[in-house]
């Protein structure tokens, strides 16, 4: 028994049969059809010509041969190869126009679907958005409930009986995920006197939006976490017991290695940062930096609480959290210089730090490309320069915190998995297994899931995803330097644990 993932691609002109295939086969069709017309036009030119120089040969005076033949043309059935010339050439003709007609029809289909499902995509999202922002625990709980009627449904049809458990209505909620979230947001954030506790200046930013809320959130959040576990972080640079991550030329190597960083095997511990040194073949220098996700560890400065700060509509709040902090520090020991390309690749929180990285210390870094997986950064104010490739599970509740869905822009590629309802051990066309998924139902939020989406995505063939594969290898060109691994601490100032750098 397995599970198993299919992507859906979206981005700037993108939806789920995409543009650029579109434009492909109505560009193949008109080419066809040139050809076709070049070919009528060629067979009605053979026509006029046979039925010229049978004219011509007709009236030459035919000489009797010795042995009763007739010397000359005169035996020739022009008539009947000009006629079906003549009918080869309107064949040709019939043809190109069909396929001009469905090259159209083709492009007007594409171009009406489009439309309506942007249209109705607006229409639905404005109406379910308006609804949550009205009272958003009352319609939560109302679509909590169909949702949970439904996982019943299928779960009685299913054989299974009436058991439920939350995987089941994550999965069936999934569609208002994003719009639950932004309108709870809203309606804690315009009550003054819960902002005057988090916030006891009193100031109110413009923007309700969920960063907004977490942002003022965190102000409390991180005072008590500072208490607990001091605020003060060291990094120090480790080796592990055996060889961890490898080279990383395309996404899918960069997210293996991402996994097996999150798992903490040979000899990694939990919250440590990798950071990879490419050597170009121009001798220019790339890096990829490697981010796990949260852990729950007292003394990680990957902690939950973190996750709050990042999420902060306020720069210097997000940079402020200890987990940036400790990548900032982890690619300054490594010696990044700002003329060097940098990727980021991050999972859960460790792509909300690569989106706050990006956008924070823009000037600081030349960070060309962002590789997150099952991150929410959509309001990330990550640079229109940088190129961002975000991989989601639809059913997954982490990944759209954010309330909203990713920019759509040139350079943005959102990959959505959606996976199985139930588990299949034989393969199904077009979709692609996870590997080491449980029997049981589980969260959607785990790297094998983020990997199976995207390798199903690589499967498609897309030129969006070539183009991001593409330019992520443009910054790994070359060969690998060296890997060298930073684990981060927490500590009360009193408490402090020495750091070492690496020259």
């Amino acid at each position: 028994m397995s599970r198993q993932v299919r992507a859906a691609l979206s981005g700037q002109g993108l939806s789920q049969a995409e543009l650029e295939q579109f434009s492909s086969i109505a560009l193949a069709l008109q080419g066809a059809c040139t050809d076709v017309r070049t070919l009528s036009k060629s067979w009605g030119q053979l026509s006029g010509y046979l039925m010229q120089k049978h004219a011509v040969i007709s009236q030459t005076p035919c000489r009797l041969l010795g042995n009763g033949s007739v010397s000359g043309h005169a035996n020739i059935a022009f008539a009947a190869i000009a006629s079906s010339a003549d009918n080869y050439s309107q064949t040709c003709k019939q043809l190109g126009d069909h396929l001009e007609n469905l090259a159209a029809n083709l492009i007007r289909t594409y171009s009406l679907y489009s439309q309506a499902e942007e249209r109705l995509t607006s229409l639905l999202s404005r109406v379910t958005q308006g609804a949550f922002n009205t009272a958003p625990l009352f319609f939560g709980l109302v679509a909590t409930g169909v949702g949970t009627a439904h996982a019943i449904f299928d779960n009685l049809k299913d054989g299974k009986g009436v058991g439920l458990d939350p995987y089941d209505i994550a999965r069936h909620t999934k569609g208002i995920h994003e719009s639950f979230m932004e309108g709870l947001a809203n309606n804690l954030y315009s009550n003054k006197r819960l902002i005057a506790l988090l916030a006891p200046n009193g100031e109110l930013d413009v923007d309700h939006s969920v960063n907004a809320f977490s942002g003022k959130l965190s102000v409390l959040s991180s005072r008590l976490a500072h208490q607990a576990r001091g605020n003060h972080l060291s990094v120090t640079q480790v080796q592990p017991t055996e060889n961890c991550l490898s080279s990383s030329h395309t996404i899918d190597q960069a997210l293996s290695n991402l996994h097996r960083l999150g798992s903490c095997e040979r000899g990694i511990s939990y919250a440590t940062v990798a950071v990879q040194k490419y050597r170009h073949s121009d001798g220019s220098v790339g890096w990829i930096v490697t981010i796990p996700g949260t852990n729950d560890h007292p003394d990680s400065p990957m902690g939950w609480e973190q996750n709050l700060e990042l999420m902060s509509n306020n720069k210097q709040q997000r940079m402020q959290a200890a987990s940036a902090r400790f990548v900032h520090e982890a690619m300054q020991q490594a010696g990044i210089k700002p003329q060097d390309s940098v990727a980021l690749v991050g999972h859960s929180q460790g792509g909300i730090v690569a989106a706050t990285i990006a956008s924070d210390l823009s000037e600081n870094y030349r960070i060309e490309h962002v590789v997150t997986a099952g991150s929410p950064i959509a309001n990330h104010p990550i640079p229109r320069r940088t190129w961002v490739t975000s991989v989601e599970m639809d059913d997954e509740i982490v990944a759209s915190l954010d309330g909203t869905k990713n920019p759509k822009r040139d350079n943005w590629l959102t990959v959505t998995g959606s996976t199985l309802p139930i588990p299949s051990s034989m393969p199904v066309a077009g979709h692609t297994p996870v590997a080491d998924a449980r029997e049981s139902r589980e969260l959607s939020h785990g790297m094998n899931y983020q990997r199976a989406a995207w390798q199903n995505a690589v499967s498609q063939g897309r030129p969006a995803q070539r183009r991001h594969d593409d330019h992520f290898a443009s910054i790994s060109e070359g060969s690998l330097e060296e890997t060298n691994y930073y684990q981060g601490r927490l500590h009360h100032q009193q408490d402090e644990i020495s750091s070492k750098r690496t020259p």
